[in-house]
């Protein structure tokens, strides 16, 4: 989600677009849109609506849809969310599993600050459809619009009809393999020293649908001053494993850990660009 979420006051910057009937073009869902609201951005298997009318953007509506089974993984990435959205001081009162327009979600609510330190309420919704296909609902807006918020995402949860999802195995073929790359850069200031950095990211994609991927990275810096010296150095690595299948020019990862992420790739020969990252086939 986080490539699609801006700093509220910012959003201004784009002209919306008003639809009645939203379909996924990652997913096979779709939802109305709420009275008085409009979209303002869809990315992939996110969407950003906006009330119609308002001087300033004073309230958001997201939608999130991907392959969840599990509450967990999808609230998870809906609390990180808020992060994307710039807030912070974030307090969370779970409501827990409850009856929301009919369907079985999650509800927590809470508040927090916003980039400009202002208070704002928020509410997150998680609905799953037994069909492998889940929703996430986040507002943020105003602790004066959140009433007004709040009965929008019902209603827009209300709306929400899930098809049945069978990704073609065949167009995520040609990924089979174990996918690496790297790279390192540095600098050094003659007498003084230097910093460095050097990461690697390395991709699984095996023919059951199944991917694994490891990323490390590593900062180094020296100084020298006379007959002194000094450094530090910090390595990290993250892991990552689950699902993965091909849309259209997108590429879908499903996991535990990062929930569902969309992304663009390109595939020539043995050279993969994805995710920031140009891997050969090894």
């Amino acid at each position: 989600m986080k490539t699609l979420f801006l700093a509220m006051g910012a959003l201004a910057v784009f002209s919306p677009l008003s639809y009645a009937q939203n379909t996924n073009p990652i997913f096979p869902v779709s939802f109305a849109t709420p009275k008085s609201w409009k979209v303002l951005k869809t990315q992939d298997n996110n969407t950003v609506l906006v009330l119609t009318g308002s001087a300033q953007v004073d309230a958001l509506l997201v939608t999130h849809l991907g392959l969840y089974e599990k509450f967990e993984p999808l609230v998870a990435c809906l609390a990180t969310s808020l992060k994307d959205l710039n807030c912070k001081n974030i307090e969370v009162s779970e409501e827990g599993e409850k009856v929301v327009q009919g369907k079985k979600a999650y509800v927590a609510r809470g508040r927090a600050q916003n980039a400009q330190g202002m208070p704002v309420a928020f509410t997150l919704y998680g609905t799953l459809s037994g069909k492998q296909l889940g929703a996430g609902l986040v507002t943020l807006s105003s602790p004066e619009k959140s009433t007004e918020t709040t009965r929008a995402a019902e209603s827009l949860l209300g709306s929400l009809i899930f098809s049945s999802f069978t990704p073609s195995k065949t167009a995520a073929t040609a990924l089979v393999g174990t996918w690496e790359g790297g790279k390192s850069e540095g600098s050094r200031t003659s007498g003084i020293g230097g910093v460095s950095v050097a990461s690697s990211t390395r991709y699984v994609f095996e023919s059951n649908g199944r991917f694994s991927s490891r990323s490390q990275s590593m900062v180094s810096a020296s100084g020298e001053f006379g007959e002194f010296g000094s450094g530090l150095s910090k390595n990290s690595s993250t892991e990552d494993d689950g699902q993965y299948f091909v849309v259209g020019k997108k590429l879908v990862l499903s996991s535990t850990k990062n929930g569902t992420m969309v992304m663009d790739y390109t595939l020539q020969g043995n050279l993969l660009k994805a995710a920031g990252a140009v891997l050969r086939r090894r």
